[in-house]
């Protein structure tokens, strides 16, 4: 049985993404991560794992994702999240509900200058499968 072990890229400690110095270290994919990536309309994107998967995206500046609620596992500190609860708004939550889909959804927005990146996965046990629509 052969076992092998990715080291975690930590962010070195003159980086300036802390803005409260606690001294917590930022998790950071590493720049080659998207080299055998897909991209489709700007973002590149990878899947990555074996059993628990992660979709790391690139997210273009301005540029929304839209997401289910607990699905987060990292995004870079220029990713603002807002949550959209539409039970209340007529035919948008109902078609929401009567297609099983949760009324709340998570929207992370990159309000930086340059393409910023965040990491999902299911939140449930689940493989990633990509999907063209």
């Amino acid at each position: 049985l052969e076992i092998s072990v990715e080291a975690i890229p930590l962010v070195d400690d003159n980086a300036k993404v802390d803005p409260m110095n606690t001294g917590f270290k930022w998790y950071l994919p590493k720049e080659t991560s998207f080299e055998d990536s897909h991209q489709m309309d700007g973002s590149k994107w990878t899947i990555s794992g074996h059993d628990m998967q992660v979709l790391s995206a690139s997210v273009p500046a301005g540029n929304t994702i839209s997401t289910e609620v607990g699905t987060l596992l990292f995004a870079h500190p220029s990713m603002k999240t807002e949550v959209d609860l539409t039970l209340f708004q007529g035919a948008a939550g109902c078609q929401r509900i009567c297609g099983g889909e949760s009324c709340v959804k998570v929207n992370m927005t990159n309000e930086g200058t340059s393409d910023a990146y965040v990491g999902l996965t299911p939140n449930f046990p689940a493989k990633v499968i990509p999907l063209v629509f």
